[in-house]
């Protein structure tokens, strides 16, 4: 239950009535309450998944990455590799984060696999 009170003043300014507004929010606090859990699922699932995971733009700045991933690279921190840029400090081949980009914005199908090569951290491209 939530109550909203408010007080209606006479033209003196004097309080002349009380109103009380009461709503059942059971149904939004339902919501709320399952909006929580899938969020706190789906991030369980990212955190707790084995291999790497990140969200980033098209320019290559990581947004978010998993431990698995931070763990995979060699980096100490989700904010030290935060700072990294993936076509020139993640990625063994630039052009491999621009294909890869390329293929998930045009939703270019892919035939069979493809194995990817990434830097741990200070590694030297080759």
């Amino acid at each position: 239950m939530e109550s909203t009170a408010s007080v209606i003043r006479n033209a003196k300014g004097a309080p002349e009535k009380f109103v009380i507004v009461n709503r059942d929010i059971t149904e939004r606090k339902s919501a709320q309450e399952a909006l929580r859990l899938a969020n706190s699922d789906f991030k369980s699932v990212v955190e707790d998944a084995p291999y790497g995971i990140y969200r980033s733009n098209s320019e290559g700045q990581l947004f978010r990455v998993n431990p698995a991933l931070q763990r995979m690279l060699g980096y100490g921190s989700s904010a030290e590799l935060l700072k990294a840029n993936l076509p020139l400090d993640v990625f063994k081949l630039p052009g491999e984060f621009r294909t890869l980009n390329r293929r998930a914005h045009c939703y270019i199908p892919t035939q069979g696999t493809k194995q990817l090569r990434f830097k741990a951290k200070n590694q030297v491209h080759n």
